[in-house]
C-alpha cells in the first residue's frame, strides 16, 4: 500500500521495471517466509586481478578458539585480497556514485593524491546523508512528504550533491571508520576493532596500502568452521549476548528516506520492517542500497517494503531473507545460521514474529573478545 505521498505513476514505474522476476510476494501483514541466503557483503576488488576466496578447508589445530585466533593471520582468513579499488580525494561523488554502482559494493576508501593517505570509507550511507542533509536545506517539504519531482529537482540543481568531492563527503554518515591492521597480524587484533562495530577492516602493508579487506562475515565463517573450540559457550543462549528489546523498527508504508533516516539517526546498522501486526515482514540495511544508481534514488520515496522488494527483484542472487529464531537458540547454532545465510543479524522473535531483539556479527565479535579473554 503506498504511502499518500508516492505518486501512483513512480509505484507503477518501479513495480513495471522489475515485472520480469514472477516470484510472488509474501503479504505485508505476515512474515517473510526465508529466502534464498544473501550473499556476504562484499568489498571492492579490481577486476582485472582474480579474488582469492579463502579455502573451504579454514580449519586449525589449535585447543581453545583464543588459540585458534592468536595463530591464523587476518590475510588467511580475509576473502577479499589483492588491488583493491580506491577512489580519490578530487573525485566527485558523481564518480564515485558511478564507481560503486559498476562495481556492485557500498562502500570503498578514499584516498589523497598527494600523499596516498587514507581518508577513510565512503560508501552508500554517506550519499544518503547527503540527500537528507540536500533535501532539508533546498526544499520547504519534510523528507517523509518529498515527491518524486522533488528530489529529481534537487538531483539535478544541486551543485554539492554533484559536484562535491570524496574528500568532502567521505563518513559524512560516521558510519565508516578507518581502522586498519597490519598485514600478518592475527585475528585477535582484527576482532577486537570488530567488537567496536566496525565492519571492514582494512589490510595493509608495510607502505601503507591496503592488500586486502577483512570483514565481520569473514570471522563468523572461520568461527563456524572450528565452532567445536567454542565449548561450553556454544550453548549459551543467544538472548545473553544479543540485545533484548529497544527493537528500533519502522511501519511497512513509511517511505524509505525517512527509513534510512532513522537508521542514521539511531546509529545502528539495520531496522526492523514491521506490518500492522507488529510481525517483522523485513529488514532494511546498507546492503539494500547496493546498485542504487542515481536514475533510481526515487525509489527512496517508496513504502520502504516496496524499496526492498524493488532491491530484491533487481538481483536475485541477493535476497537477504529475514530470518528470526527464539531468543533461547544457542549460540552455536545462531553462528552456524549466520554464516549459512550470509546474514548481518537475526532478529530475536516470540512465537507471533514480533522482534524483541537482536543478535548480530558485532555481538558475536564482543562475545569471543569477552569469553576467549584476549591480551591486549
Amino acid at each position: 500500500r503506498p504511502s499518500r505521498s508516492v505518486p501512483s505513476s513512480l509505484l507503477q514505474a518501479v513495480r513495471l521495471s522489475t515485472s520480469t522476476n514472477k516470484r510472488r510476494l509474501s503479504p505485508l501483514d505476515k512474515p517473510l517466509a526465508p529466502t534464498a541466503p544473501q550473499p556476504a557483503m562484499t568489498d571492492t576488488v579490481d577486476t582485472k586481478r582474480p579474488r582469492i576466496v579463502a579455502k573451504e578447508t579454514e580449519t586449525t589445530e589449535a585447543e581453545t578458539m583464543k588459540e585458534a585466533f592468536e595463530e591464523t593471520r587476518v590475510e588467511d582468513v580475509a576473502v577479499t585480497k589483492g588491488k583493491v579499488h580506491t577512489l580519490s580525494a578530487e573525485d566527485t561523488v558523481e564518480t564515485a556514485l558511478e564507481v560503486l554502482v559498476a562495481n556492485s559494493i557500498i562502500s570503498a576508501p578514499v584516498r589523497e593524491t598527494h600523499d596516498g593517505k587514507y581518508l577513510g570509507f565512503l560508501d552508500m550511507l554517506d550519499l544518503v546523508q547527503l540527500i537528507s542533509h540536500t533535501c532539508r536545506r533546498e526544499s520547504t517539504h519534510d523528507v517523509a512528504d518529498l515527491t518524486n519531482d522533488d528530489i529529481q529537482m534537487l538531483m539535478r540543481r544541486d551543485y554539492r550533491f554533484n559536484k562535491e568531492t570524496c574528500a568532502q563527503v567521505t563518513d559524512l554518515s560516521k558510519r565508516n571508520p578507518f581502522r586498519p591492521v597490519n598485514e600478518g597480524a592475527s585475528l585477535v587484533d582484527a576482532v577486537r576493532v570488530f567488537a567496536e562495530g566496525v565492519h571492514r577492516v582494512p589490510i595493509v602493508n608495510d607502505r601503507g596500502d591496503i592488500v586486502g579487506l577483512l570483514t565481520q562475515s569473514d570471522i563468523i565463517r572461520f568461527v563456524a568452521r572450528n565452532i567445536h573450540l567454542l565449548k561450553e559457550n556454544a550453548s549459551k543462549p543467544v538472548s545473553a549476548v544479543g540485545h533484548m528489546g529497544g527493537v528500533i523498527s519502522v511501519a511497512h508504508d513509511t517511505n524509505a528516506l525517512t527509513a534510512f533516516e532513522t537508521l542514521l539517526q539511531r546509529g545502528v546498522s539495520a531496522v526492523a520492517i514491521v506490518g500492522a501486526s507488529g510481525a517483522i515482514v523485513g529488514n532494511l540495511s546498507a546492503t539494500d542500497l547496493k546498485g542504487l544508481s542515481e536514475h533510481r534514488f526515487l525509489r527512496l520515496l517508496l513504502p520502504v517494503s516496496d524499496f526492498v522488494h524493488a532491491v530484491r527483484r533487481d538481483s536475485i542472487d541477493d535476497m537477504n531473507p529475514v530470518i528470526g529464531v527464539p531468543a533461547t537458540t544457542r549460540l552455536k547454532d545462531a553462528i552456524q545460521r549466520l554464516h549459512a545465510t550470509k546474514l548481518h543479524r537475526l532478529w530475536l522473535v516470540d512465537s507471533e514474529m514480533r522482534p524483541s531483539g537482536l543478535i548480530s556479527l558485532t555481538d558475536v565479535a564482543r562475545e569471543l573478545l569477552k569469553e576467549q579473554r584476549f591480551e591486549n
